[in-house]
């Protein structure tokens, strides 16, 4: 089961670049993926198993987080999933970071972090222990979150915002996905290699490809509020070339074909 944590509030001075806070609970063999068939949105992940350590296989290599260590997920451009490593109960913490937040939080280079999982103690060293340990220490969620995010204020007071790949980000968020890069060349008086470059470094991949994300994530909502009319009406051609475009784009990033993520990847209504 996830859930949001509701009763746990974002930062003030943070809430523009958390996009959420969420918790994973489950036990048993059907019920130990905590992050089954997950269609990339452009957002990093930070993840917490507070019982349990979780797993996950990508570009070939196996990523084991045990109990209490602290793991981030880079932005991804395919499906991914994420499961317990033992057959017993599993919780864990989840933050999810807007496009704007990543670089702040984690001033890093994001290419690195893109299609991957990390420890955050191999990205940031002996620091992350004692604030593993300050958590491990603490009993209620609440308690360790406010760790947490007082971990997270830190980190973002110490990097600038980017004002022209902030721009970017949200312009192509606001237009879900179909502003020419072109557009933002002119509004910006920046190069497209130099705007891709940017975004690469600060975002994990190229402006291009997050355009392509957030007009996925665009389509990917309209199935699932409405699977029965969505295709029947081609509402999505106004966010492709043409049905053969949408369909290539649409597998890419969640692995099936409209149609059969419609039958076999949505809950049934019966």
């Amino acid at each position: 089961m996830i859930y949001p944590l509701s009763n746990i509030e974002c930062l003030p001075v943070l809430r523009k670049f958390i996009n959420q806070i969420y918790c994973f609970e489950g036990q048993g063999e059907s019920n130990n993926t905590i992050l089954n068939h997950v269609e990339p949105n452009g957002m990093l992940k930070l993840i917490l198993p507070l019982e349990n350590g979780i797993t996950s296989r990508c570009n070939g290599k196996i990523f084991c987080s045990q109990q209490n260590q602290i793991a981030l997920a880079g932005i991804f451009d395919s499906t991914f999933r994420i499961e317990a490593i033992e057959n017993m109960l599993t919780k864990a913490i989840i933050f999810e970071f807007t496009p704007i937040g990543t670089y702040r939080f984690f001033n890093i280079n994001q290419r690195e972090l893109s299609n991957r999982f990390y420890s955050l103690y191999d990205l940031f060293g002996k620091t992350i222990h004692e604030i593993e340990d300050r958590i491990q220490n603490e009993t209620l969620i609440e308690n360790k979150i406010i760790v947490l995010q007082k971990y997270l204020l830190a980190s973002f007071l110490k990097t600038e915002s980017d004002t022209v790949i902030d721009f970017c980000i949200e312009s192509i968020s606001n237009y879900h996905g179909i502003i020419p890069i072109s557009e933002l060349e002119r509004q910006t008086g920046y190069s497209s290699r130099w705007l891709n470059q940017k975004s690469e470094y600060k975002l994990g991949i190229n402006l291009k490809t997050f355009a392509s994300i957030m007009r996925f994530q665009t389509v990917l909502k309209s199935l699932i509020s409405n699977p029965d009319d969505s295709l029947v009406y081609k509402t999505y051609y106004e966010y492709y070339y043409d049905q053969s475009h949408f369909i290539k784009e649409f597998k890419r990033f969640s692995g099936f074909t409209p149609y059969k993520f419609i039958k076999e990847a949505l809950p049934s209504k019966e």
